[in-house]
């Protein structure tokens, strides 16, 4: 009995929170009539969409809505992280290096070529983020939510034999 409450403590929030709002960074909304709207902050529930245009808040019925497609919008995070490791580089470079060609160079030029590299940096981090994050459906109208991310999976094992199974993504 111990061991049935536990588990349901544990697992259930986990079960009772699948059934309300999901939200994301970015959306994308295919209406029944034909517009598409796109959007930041977006929050699926199970009964409406809703997410911000323009600055303005707008929600949809599901029975108005054909598909909803999210990113997670991580190309600024990608962006942030690779200008840092950039500029850490280059200050590391120059606290470190040899000081005598520091003088030599200047540290005006240092400076600028730092910052360069810097930009180079998170200009390449952001576009790396930004192909690394793929529209995913999240909605379609007339199939549940949770079955669209059920993926069969079909493989051998080492011995050659069948296998067969489901991946689930959340």
């Amino acid at each position: 009995m111990k061991k049935l409450l536990i588990t349901l403590l544990i697992l259930g929030p986990f079960f009772l929170s699948s059934g309300f709002a999901q939200q994301y960074n970015k959306m994308r909304i295919s209406l029944s009539d034909g517009p598409t709207v796109t959007g930041k902050s977006g929050t699926v529930t199970t009964e409406s969409v809703s997410c911000l245009v323009g600055g303005l808040l707008q929600t949809y019925s599901l029975e108005d809505v054909k598909l909803v497609s999210t990113k997670k919008g991580s190309a600024g995070k990608w962006a942030a992280g690779m200008g840092g490791c950039c500029l850490a580089t280059t200050a590391m470079a120059g606290l470190l290096g040899d000081r005598d060609e520091l003088e030599e160079m200047g540290v005006g030029p240092y400076i600028a070529a730092s910052v360069v590299l810097t930009a180079m940096g998170a200009g390449l981090g952001f576009l790396i983020g930004a192909i690394a994050d793929p529209w995913k459906n999240v909605y379609m109208a007339n199939n549940p939510v949770a079955l669209n991310q059920f993926k069969p999976i079909v493989s051998l094992d080492p011995k050659g034999r069948p296998l067969f199974g489901f991946a689930y993504s959340f």
